[in-house]
């Protein structure tokens, strides 16, 4: 096999896991699943009175 073979190889295979984790995602967000990492206003002002 030749190094274009196998390059082409390795991009098709990340290519089919970006889809597959693009489906993974979009199938989560569609459930409700995904969260976020921003704690709420609420969750800051508590913090900053716990800590004063």
């Amino acid at each position: 096999m030749t190094i274009e073979e196998r390059l082409q190889q390795a991009v098709e295979q990340a290519l089919a896991s970006i889809n597959l984790m693009k489906k993974s995602i979009l199938a989560r967000a569609f459930r409700g699943e995904l969260g976020t990492n921003k704690a709420s206003a609420q969750e800051l002002l508590q913090q900053v009175l716990a800590e004063n």
